[in-house]
C-alpha cells in the first residue's frame, strides 16, 4: 500500500498510487489535419513511448493501439501531431451477453 504521506496534495497521491498499479489502456488518436503525412512517425513516436501499434488508418488519420501502463492519464500520450487521444471501449448492443 502506498502510503499518503502528511502535506502530499491528494492528486500527487493518486498520481503515484495509479502508477503503482499501471494499467493499459487501449486508445483511439486522432492526428491533426496538417501532420496526416507524418502519421507513421507520429505512430512511431507512440512506440518509442512504450505503447503498442495495433492500425495506423492513413487516410481517416487515425491510430489504434495499448498503452504501456506508464502513464496515469492517456493525455500524457499526446504527443506533437495528436489532436485528441482517448480510450478505446467497446461497444455492444443492448441483449447481447
Amino acid at each position: 500500500m502506498l502510503a499518503y504521506l502528511p502535506g502530499m496534495q491528494a492528486r500527487d497521491w493518486f498520481r503515484r498510487l495509479s502508477k503503482s498499479f499501471a494499467m493499459k489502456r487501449n486508445f483511439i488518436a486522432s492526428v491533426e489535419d496538417h501532420a496526416t503525412g507524418k502519421i507513421d512517425q507520429i505512430a512511431g513516436e507512440l512506440r518509442q513511448k512504450g505503447c503498442t501499434i495495433k492500425q495506423v488508418l492513413k487516410l481517416s488519420g487515425i491510430i489504434t493501439g495499448r498503452s504501456s501502463g506508464n502513464e496515469a492519464r492517456l493525455e500524457e500520450l499526446k504527443i506533437a501531431g495528436i489532436k485528441y487521444i482517448e480510450e478505446d471501449r467497446e461497444v455492444r448492443a443492448l441483449g447481447d451477453d
